[in-house]
């Protein structure tokens, strides 16, 4: 199954230049309005990376973002690329980052290839995760299913 990067970028153009450079480098992506609308893409796909501008968070975006992440299963740690400005508050930054776990942070502007660098990179990881989940399920099954007699 594919994985989807989600993209959460609500300031003028953001989500779409972005979902276009992606979408150019054959890497599917979905972009969203708010935190809800992403989360509820990213569950339903199988998720493979969250690209968020730091414009995106606002308290409960953050809360909802943060909870979603913490409800995910042991084996998950989503990659999560974090758009700053430059010259941004790089406290803010620092702590958003901290706050979402496993994050890149790409400092606007930057080019393209960058953008998509990254973008694979987060995606051979979580692929990585998700074939640890695989194997995991697979020993288990085979751990709880009964032994045969030969």
């Amino acid at each position: 199954m594919p994985q989807i990067v989600g993209i959460l970028a609500p300031i003028g153009r953001d989500s779409a230049v972005i979902g276009d450079i992606l979408r150019k480098a054959s890497i599917e992506c979905i972009e969203c309005a708010d935190a809800p609308e992403l989360i509820a893409a990213l569950s339903e796909r199988r998720a493979g990376v969250m690209v968020v501008s730091e414009e995106a968070f606002r308290r409960s975006e953050l809360e909802a973002l943060m909870g979603w992440l913490k409800d995910q299963p042991p084996w998950s740690d989503l990659p999560v690329l974090l758009l700053t400005k430059r010259n941004g508050n790089a406290v803010l930054q620092a702590n958003l980052a901290a706050s979402l776990g496993n994050t890149t942070i790409l400092e606007r502007p930057f080019f393209p290839g960058t953008l998509v660098s990254a973008a694979r990179s987060a995606l051979r990881a979580r692929t990585r995760q998700h074939e640890a989940e695989d194997f995991i399920e697979q020993r288990e099954f085979r751990l709880s299913s009964p032994a045969r007699v030969v």
